[in-house]
């Protein structure tokens, strides 16, 4: 029987870091705290708030009514705010910053207590808004929220340069992505307050960064880590060694639930020694999809599905899973103003990604038969 990390926190939240040193499951518990709404709760930068008063009844339900998981995340709360092991973490300097115009959806925050400081990133939340940025990682080096993580992290190490605490930086989703884009643009001298760095099935970047310098400085940090069959965490140019890890769910876009990641009881993750066909055959159809466009048509593209959302006034992941037929009637119209050549564009696009991907398990399983 697997554990997750809420029964992880109920069979070893007793154990103090010192019993149990700082793990990659620790990380991921505190990354999946980034996807509180902490903006319910705290109104300025300068507020802080222990782990043990999150779950509280004035609160609870600001704190989860509008996430992917509202249920879960109440039992979550309730074993991390009464576990000895984190209850008396201290939440401060949050930071967020949400805009539909300027396509950003980013939010940070700082978990301290005396044994490490934690800085982490908030990944993609339910909004349509937080899903556009992600895409725009295809098109553009550095988005908005590589900005504001960077300026983060710098605001965060200088507070603490007197401090021999370790800092761990951290995100899952694309808070993964910005942990890396922050920790390698950042100057040196800060660099090597950086103990590690932890990036929980982040998507990659526009463009090859293992031949940065900023990056060769931190890389024997990392630690990146992706479920057997990802999707998000192979999109793009991703940074090598990532360890497979081994979920209770099957499909690729269930297995980046957090809740879904097999925990060992020193917390580490059960690893797998490859990542699945499917996987594979994803990252060579999207990778495939990305190099047939240029920017420009990418842009278009992106731009075109996001129409599709707002005029079919769909804001969320929740509110595209209720209302997919009013999403499906709002494409056909909308397909029928294109002009002829573009609707010709999209079904070749459609069509191209599909055999990509039908084509690469394919080989991937006959090659296995063959080797048989």
């Amino acid at each position: 029987m697997y554990v997750n990390i809420t029964t992880y926190i109920k069979r070893h939240g007793e154990r103090t870091f010192s019993e149990l040193p700082f793990s990659p499951a620790d990380s991921l518990i505190l990354t999946n705290l980034t996807y509180l709404l902490f903006e319910n709760i705290i109104s300025s930068s300068n507020q802080k708030v222990a782990v043990c008063n999150l779950f509280v009844p004035s609160r609870i339900n600001k704190l989860t009514d509008k996430t992917l998981y509202p249920g879960t995340y109440r039992k979550f709360i309730k074993a991390v705010s009464s576990a000895k092991r984190y209850k008396e973490i201290i939440i401060e300097d949050f930071h967020i910053d949400n805009s539909d115009s300027n396509i950003i959806q980013y939010a940070s925050m700082t978990f301290r207590c005396d044994d490490f400081i934690y800085i982490g990133f908030r990944g993609t939340d339910i909004t349509i808004t937080g899903w556009k940025e992600d895409l725009y990682l295809a098109l553009h080096e550095v988005i908005p929220s590589h900005t504001y993580g960077k300026k983060y992290i710098e605001k965060v190490i200088k507070k603490y340069e007197d401090s021999s605490l370790p800092i761990y930086i951290g995100g899952h989703s694309k808070g993964g992505n910005v942990a890396i884009y922050s920790s390698f643009s950042v100057e040196k001298k800060l660099q090597k307050r950086i103990t590690k760095i932890f990036d929980h099935d982040g998507p990659g970047f526009k463009k090859d960064i293992t031949s940065l310098e900023g990056y060769q400085r931190i890389e024997d940090k990392i630690e990146r880590f992706i479920p057997a069959n990802s999707i998000i965490g192979v999109l793009l140019n991703c940074i090598p060694k990532a360890k497979i890890v081994k979920c209770s769910a099957h499909s690729g876009i269930n297995q980046h639930n957090p809740f879904k990641w097999d925990i060992t009881k020193d917390g580490n993750f059960i690893q797998l020694s490859h990542n699945h066909k499917s996987s594979k055959a994803i990252k060579i159809s999207l990778d495939n999809f990305y190099n047939s466009l240029t920017d420009e048509k990418l842009e278009f593209y992106i731009n075109r599905v996001f129409l599709l959302f707002d005029t079919a006034k769909i804001n969320t992941v929740i509110e595209l899973r209720k209302h997919r037929l009013r999403l499906f009637k709002t494409f056909k119209r909308l397909f029928k103003k294109e002009d002829e050549s573009v609707q010709k564009e999209i079904k070749g696009l459609v069509k191209s990604i599909i055999h990509t991907y039908l084509s690469n398990r394919f080989f991937r399983k006959k090659k296995k038969d063959e080797e048989k």
